[in-house]
């Protein structure tokens, strides 16, 4: 049985409205809900350190859980969505200093690095920021964007994969990284679809299961769910103005836990899940048809990225 965190009450981050309508409870008290003005979906009862993910993993944990990785054996199971991610970053980016909030263990980082970026990256969890600067040999700033302090530097691109959901201010987030982009940098954001996820809950409740590995709109310590519409408001309330946006590839999860219980991030077998891959490419082919037709909102993408910089 899930204990409950202690949840914490908070307003929408986007228009500071309190009132909501509620679309999903956790069974750790967090509580997924729809703003009643702007229609965000957010976690009116979130959970009190949303950034705090990696924690309980200690540092030669993850360097017994990465080795494969480590020693070239094996690829990140991300790897082709890094580079995807660099593809769409090097359309707009007036130089090579990156950094990357959020940046877990580094594999992002390295990737960029390969390709000649001039990478930093920012991470709260110290036992995972030690993995990236002593295994990878990244130079990481540790701590939560609002508390990091970063002095006088620039960047030509600052990018929050799969980390902005986790702010619990994004628009103090924001506005602080807009404060150090250089002439002409970019922000580069790739968050979970909002509205695929609320689709897919209405599936569930419908069909009284689960339909896929994990819970929709899971895992509860995210503090935003973003749907195009959203993410647009979300930028321009931070400074910044749109330059591209789309849908991207899905991310094809291992079933390492299901098959060990341990959270493994390297590449499973060829033939693991293969009926799974099947129909997030199918669903994929969807969200590209439906993007074709309908700008703002699309309910087929597991995520969406946005380019952005410094509104004039």
């Amino acid at each position: 049985m899930n204990r409950s965190p202690r949840v914490v009450l908070q307003v929408c981050v986007l228009c500071r409205e309190s009132a909501y309508t509620q679309v999903k409870q956790f069974a750790d008290g967090v509580v997924v809900g729809r703003c009643v003005r702007c229609g965000l979906l957010y976690t009116p009862l979130r959970h009190p350190e949303p950034e705090g993910l990696l924690t309980r993993n200690d540092v030669n944990d993850l360097k017994v859980l990465s080795r494969p990785i480590i020693d070239g054996v094996k690829q990140h199971y991300r790897s082709q969505n890094f580079a995807e991610y660099l593809v769409r970053i090097e359309k707009h980016a007036p130089g090579r200093r990156l950094l990357d909030v959020g940046c877990a263990q580094g594999f992002f980082l390295a990737t960029a690095r390969e390709r000649g970026f001039e990478v930093v990256g920012l991470e709260p969890s110290q036992p995972v920021a030690l993995f990236a600067r002593e295994v990878l040999g990244l130079t990481v700033l540790e701590g939560r964007l609002c508390d990091v302090d970063l002095g006088e530097r620039q960047w030509d691109v600052v990018t929050f994969t799969d980390s902005l959901e986790y702010l619990p201010d994004p628009l103090e987030g924001l506005r602080k990284i807009v404060a150090h982009l250089a002439p002409r940098g970019i922000v580069f954001l790739k968050v979970p679809n909002g509205d695929y996820f609320l689709l897919r809950h209405t599936i569930e409740q419908r069909l009284g299961r689960g339909v896929g590995l994990d819970e929709a709109f899971g895992p509860s310590r995210r503090v935003v769910h973003y749907t195009g519409l959203t993410l647009d408001k979300l930028v321009e309330l931070g400074g910044l103005k749109r330059l591209d946006w789309g849908v991207c590839r899905p991310i094809h999860s291992p079933p390492w836990v299901q098959w060990t219980g341990l959270a493994l991030e390297m590449q499973p077998p060829a033939f693991s899940g293969w009926s799974l891959r099947v129909a997030r490419r199918a669903q994929h082919a969807l969200s590209r048809a439906e993007m074709m037709f309908f700008r703002g909102r699309n309910h087929f993408a597991q995520a969406l990225f946005l380019v952005a910089a410094r509104a004039e």
